[in-house]
């Protein structure tokens, strides 16, 4: 195929991909715009204030959304009809040349990635400051200060990249000494990357974004724990998660790998947890903070004897924080109004454990196993395909790349970049709409799960209450919701839980 009917028919197929994007989302806007009145079908999941609310909030961010995307889609065009790609490259090896002399392409693809990372996370740095500080914010929802808002960035990208790199540089190295079975080298080392990341990102990659504090010893902790010996669910870790230093989003997850497993809930204080826990959770902030000042009265009085031990001790008492920050703490200087605080209702224990009873029900039904399985398949299926293609010298023309005559060797890391994002487009929408379905049948049966413990009215009142505190709109074009949403609307999971109430 000729390198311009190459070009024009990816470009074509990313100019209608967009456009079906802006179809589906001006179908969903403006339901949100015509719906002025709350319809009588959601009188029982959502009050008319809350409805409102809820309108307003998600019109500002499909407003936004539309203006993102309009920018991202200008600069992609950009970087697509400008053939950009040999410029970037060519940059990023002199780059590379100049830090390392005399290096070699997995160097250059490391700086590239590095570069291109640092540029995205800039470009894309306004957008989520407007985000975060004037929407966010204006509903409530930002609890982050300016400092941590740029410390948070910083400490992602600097993640991102330590994890990256070293990956990109192994799969390189293999793709071009793997032979002709390379892709399932790759596949295989990715795989093994992904086993061990599933073990070492709660335990050290996590904590490094938010607090972890175990669960005090409550009536709210028993239950979840006769929840999980109930289900046999090997429970290894109970934890509350500190969210409300970055937003009042709640939500409750789980995570882990086989015997691995933990329950975090997130959003405390004010969103997913009852007054009467958020309660408990300021009295083991205030023992905590009354031990950690007797321990330094004791030590300021016996260091001056030079007792060592004594030392030792109340240092170790320091690792014993607040579990918690207090309100004052919390709101890092912004007063929450009266109206936020009572959108925050937060979950009674029953209801906290009928929503983990649904995340039970995730892990009892397989349903992460088989998300990993059609992972794994398609990452095999993604190299398999680049296999097939990476040295086709037309591809790389299309695009601008010079003739191989004229250079070493192709670079690795392009033909991954253009093969993934452009020749894979067609592929890639599918498997998404795919997933979409799947992962909207797993929504509902884990919701059955739940509901045949014991727990489809509690359930159904928890979701209410997430609702609430997230600002969510229940309604939703059908076919905009077909495509985006990997959790079923509200009403559909209440209207299914019905059958067991």
């Amino acid at each position: 195929m000729e390198p311009d009917t190459i070009f024009w028919s990816l470009y074509a197929f990313y100019l209608c991909s967009s456009a079906w994007d802006v179809y589906l989302s001006v179908r969903q806007f403006a339901l949100y715009r015509r719906t002025t009145a709350r319809p009588a079908s959601v009188e029982a999941i959502i009050s008319e204030s809350d409805f409102d609310k809820a309108r307003a909030y998600q019109l500002d961010k499909m407003h936004f959304a539309f203006i993102t995307d309009a920018f991202n889609f200008v600069l992609y065009s950009i970087v697509f009809l400008c053939t950009l790609y040999p410029s970037i490259w060519t940059f990023c090896s002199g780059i590379a040349l100049w830090v390392w002399p005399g290096s070699g392409e997995i160097w250059h693809s490391v700086v590239f990635v590095l570069l291109c990372s640092i540029a995205e996370t800039a470009i894309s740095l306004p957008f989520s400051y407007y985000s975060t500080f004037y929407i966010e914010q204006r509903y409530g929802f930002n609890k982050e200060t300016i400092p941590f808002f740029f410390k948070d960035r910083a400490l992602k990208l600097g993640v991102s990249l330590a994890l990256s790199t070293p990956v990109v540089a192994l799969l390189i190295w293999i793709i071009r000494h793997g032979g002709e079975n390379f892709h399932i080298y790759a596949w295989a080392a990715l795989s093994v990357i992904i086993f061990v990341m599933m073990f070492i990102y709660p335990e050290f990659i996590a904590p490094l974004f938010d607090k972890y504090t175990p669960l005090p010893d409550s009536e709210l902790k028993r239950k979840i724990e006769a929840l999980a010996s109930q289900v046999e669910f090997p429970l290894a870790k109970l934890y509350v998660v500190e969210n409300s230093k970055r937003s009042t989003h709640s939500n409750a997850y789980m995570y882990g790998f086989w015997k691995n497993k933990r329950y975090c809930v997130c959003g405390v204080f004010d969103t997913l947890l009852s007054k009467e826990m958020n309660e408990l959770m300021k009295q083991s902030e205030e023992e905590g903070k009354s031990e950690h000042k007797k321990a330094e009265e004791k030590t300021e009085n016996e260091v001056e004897h030079g007792d060592d031990e004594t030392t030792n001790d109340a240092n170790n008492l320091e690792e014993k924080q607040p579990l918690l920050n207090t309100d004052e703490e919390k709101d890092d200087g912004k007063n929450v109004t009266a109206e936020e605080k009572e959108r925050r209702i937060g979950m009674d224990d029953d209801e906290v454990v009928a929503v983990l009873g649904h995340e039970l029900g995730h892990w009892k039904l397989c349903h992460s196993m088989a998300l990993l399985a059609i992972t794994e398949f398609n990452l095999l299926f993604t190299l398999f395909v680049f296999s097939v293609f990476y040295q086709q010298e037309s591809l790389f023309t299309a695009f601008g790349f010079p003739p191989a005559e004229q250079q070493q060797q192709q670079p690795i890391l392009i033909g991954l970049l253009l093969i993934g994002q452009f020749v894979m487009a067609p592929y890639t929408e599918f498997l998404s709409l795919a997933i979409n379905v799947f992962t909207r049948k797993f929504e509902f049966a884990a919701d059955r799960f739940s509901a045949t413990l014991g727990h489809a009215p509690k359930l159904c009142s928890g979701l209410i209450k997430l609702g609430k505190d997230n600002l969510s709109l229940p309604i939703d074009d059908w076919l905009y919701s077909w495509c985006n949403h990997s959790h079923p609307p509200t009403p559909e999971r209440m209207e299914a839980l019905k059958k067991f109430e």
